[in-house]
This record gives C-alpha cells, sequence and structure tokens, in this order.
C-alpha cells in the first residue's frame, strides 16, 4: 500500500463506497446505493470528492472503479423506481430530495450519468471499470468511456429501458454506435435482448471476461499492468483516442429534450 498524504485523503470507507491506493491503483470500490447517488447529493459530493483526489494524487496512476455483483442491475433498477414513485405519490410535500414526480428523478439520474460521462472523459489518467452480475442500460454508456472494460463471467448487460417507457439514456445513443456500429446499436437498443459477457466482450463492449472468482485478484492485476506506463503518454493517448465531449454535451441536450416528453412507468412483469 501507498503511504503518503493524498493515500491518507484518498482512503474513505462507507456504506455505499469504499477508497483505497493499492500499488499505484485508486480504487474504487461501489457497494450499494449507486440508483441513489443521482437523488442523494450526498452521495454525490462524496465521489465526486474521490475523483478530484484521485485525478491530483501523484500516487494514484490508475483509476479502477469496480462493482459488486449486480448493484448496477436489473433488481435494484426495479426496486429503485418503485420506491420513488411510492415516495413520490405518498409524499403530501413532495420532498423526497426535492423530487415532485417520477419525471424529475428520471431528470436527475440523466444528469448523474452525463456528468459522470463527461468527468471521466476529461480524467487525465488511465480508467478501467471492473462489473459483475446484472447491468442495466443506463450505466452502459459511463462504461464504455472507461479506457479499459472488465467483466466476470456471469455480467449480463440488459435494457429494459422500453418496458419502463423510456429511451435509452445516459450518453448511450452517441456511445454505443461507436463501438460497433449504428445498425448493431439499433438491433441491440430496439430488440432489448440481453447481452452476455462473452457476447459483449466480441462486440468490443467488454475488453476482458475473467473467471468469477477471480474477479477481485484479476482487476487489480490488470490495473497494474497500465501504472507502468508513463503517464504523460497515457493522457496523451487519451486525448488522441477520446470522443469529441462538446458533440457529446450537444447530444446530452437533445436526449434532455426527448427523455422529458415521457413519463416513467412501472412494467407489470417486474
Amino acid at each position: 500500500m501507498v503511504n503518503g498524504s493524498h493515500t491518507k485523503a484518498f482512503d474513505f470507507q462507507s456504506e455505499a463506497l469504499d477508497s483505497y491506493i493499492d500499488s499505484g491503483v485508486g480504487v474504487l470500490h461501489f457497494k450499494d446505493k449507486v440508483f441513489e447517488m443521482s437523488v442523494d447529493f450526498s452521495l454525490q459530493s462524496m465521489l465526486n470528492e474521490r475523483i478530484k483526489i484521485a485525478s491530483e494524487s501523484p500516487d494514484i496512476k490508475v483509476l479502477l472503479m469496480k462493482c459488486n455483483r449486480s448493484i448496477l442491475g436489473e433488481e435494484k433498477n426495479d426496486q429503485y423506481w418503485r420506491s420513488i414513485i411510492g415516495l413520490c405519490d405518498e409524499t403530501d410535500s413532495h420532498d423526497f430530495y426535492g423530487i415532485t414526480d417520477p419525471a424529475m428523478a428520471v431528470a436527475r439520474v440523466d444528469s448523474m450519468l452525463n456528468q459522470i460521462i463527461i468527468t471521466m472523459l476529461r480524467f487525465n489518467k488511465f480508467v478501467i471499470s471492473a462489473l459483475q452480475g446484472s447491468v442495466v442500460t443506463d450505466f452502459l454508456g459511463a462504461i464504455l468511456v472507461a479506457d479499459y472494460r472488465i467483466a466476470s463471467e456471469d455480467t449480463v448487460f440488459s435494457f429494459p429501458h422500453i418496458r419502463y417507457g423510456l429511451p435509452p439514456r445516459g450518453g448511450l445513443g452517441y456511445i454505443l454506435p461507436k463501438y460497433v456500429g449504428l445498425s448493431k446499436a439499433k438491433e441491440i437498443l430496439f430488440n432489448g435482448e440481453p447481452l452476455p459477457a462473452t457476447e459483449a466482450n466480441r462486440l468490443g463492449l467488454v475488453d476482458e471476461v475473467v473467471k468469477n472468482d477471480e474477479f477481485e485478484d484479476k482487476s487489480l492485476e490488470i490495473a497494474g499492468r497500465y501504472t507502468r506506463i508513463p503517464s504523460d503518454v497515457l493522457a496523451s493517448t487519451k486525448k488522441l483516442l477520446g470522443f469529441n465531449i462538446k458533440e457529446l454535451e450537444e447530444f446530452f441536450k437533445l436526449e434532455s429534450e426527448l427523455t422529458n416528453i415521457y413519463q416513467i412507468h412501472l412494467p407489470s412483469d417486474s
């Protein structure tokens, strides 16, 4: 473990998120409440502070963002939206985190995801995303802007947005075609069929699939490879290969305008 003031500043533990440094790798370990980050500004602030420290710390060469199994998945997604809609219906004052209706909650989720995407694109160090279990549509855009993506063999990307009465969000309509082409992106997003890790790997959406019981060790091992590349080379290469941020920000405006005309509904088969 690296010692020093930046290490102490980055080291953090909470119910939702842990962070620590391991041999040049800054680890953000998401344990729970990822959906809730969209409405709870204290959780957002906690994440933003960790990312800021990681960006400034000379002790961190690579940022590894890993998740507990299925905390980005369908079950958590359904629980979140049912709780939001229930609380909006039951609260006379309509003051649940400042949310007055479910449509505002959708806007909050979109704002959080868009902010994370832009932050990651501007981040000056190598970013690795490590996933386990179920992952829903909303998070795929943010995952795809990482510089390298690892998935456990049981990871499955699912696309339930249509069942909730929503178009794909989180920049996915812009980012996904960059990887798979427009035709395949349409197939994925309109058909909504689950995409297992092996198929995601074949399509280039995932860079490496690892065994479930090796997930923790392999994620750190892979991240360690990139700590050996000079930081200025990594940063320059990222700039050369990165998305057009201004173009993406314009896309987010269009995405917001289109999403605002929809009202989320709960699927009867959930």
